[in-house]
């Protein structure tokens, strides 16, 4: 920088000096960058900004200070819909989750797949985000593009804490996917016992089918998961 390097100039993958070390959480090295010059709100050649890495990566005090120097806490790659917001949630980095949420980011915000803050905490099985989504007012039974809601997603992945998170905030335990198919079918199919336990015991309905005509035993014992399967009998 003293023999006057341009602070913002990318290397030939399109990546910025102040975004690794945005990634790598080198706050020093980023406080320098920004007195430089270096843009907080560059994007990368898939279109991720400084900010996005760092909440990839779940460093608060430099994202504070990106914050600080302007980065914009919603932006969104044009061509996946991805915020900073999402790739928190998506990498379960509750206080990173809790500054963009104060500092205005979209909590409502989705990919192109349709799928939300909430979808992506699920599905990854943050319970802790989760719970904070909810507390400030996520709607428990969102839905993706494809119509899977967050306890599906949930389901899928076996996380049994944030099913139960999602039900206490009111999420329908038999809701359907686009295929028909709910979290029931979807915990059977992945061979989760417990959770599948837990889900009948709550009222899940064994005997619901998709458009297929598959119900949940049907798709344990297609999966070769066949004590899941007698438990659905």
């Amino acid at each position: 920088l003293e023999a006057g390097h341009d602070a913002s100039a990318p290397n030939p993958n399109g990546d910025t000096a102040l975004m690794l070390a945005a990634a790598a959480g080198h706050l020093e090295i980023a406080e320098r960058l920004l007195a430089s010059g270096s843009d907080p709100n560059a994007v990368d050649a898939q279109g991720h900004t400084v900010l996005m890495w760092a909440a990839q990566g779940g460093h608060i005090p430099l994202i504070n200070r990106l914050l600080a120097a302007g980065a914009a806490p919603s932006a969104v790659v044009e061509s996946t819909g991805f915020t900073p917001l999402l790739a928190a949630a998506r990498a379960g980095h509750l206080k990173v989750v809790e500054r963009l949420l104060e500092a205005g980011a979209e909590p409502g915000a989705a990919d192109a797949d349709g799928i939300s803050v909430m979808l992506w905490a699920a599905r990854r099985g943050h319970a802790r985000v989760v719970d904070r989504l909810l507390s400030g007012g996520a709607d428990p039974g969102s839905k993706d593009a494809n119509g899977v809601t967050a306890s599906m997603w949930a389901a899928h992945g076996g996380h049994w804490p944030v099913i139960q998170k999602l039900l206490d905030a009111g999420a329908d335990l038999n809701a359907a996917d686009a295929d028909g198919g709910g979290a029931l079918l979807w915990a059977a199919r992945k061979g989760w016992l417990p959770v599948v336990e837990k889900l009948l015991e709550a009222g899940a309905l064994p005997q619901a089918t998709d458009r297929f005509g598959s119900t949940a035993e049907g798709a344990a014992t297609k999966a070769g998961h066949l004590l899941v399967a007698a438990r659905l009998r």
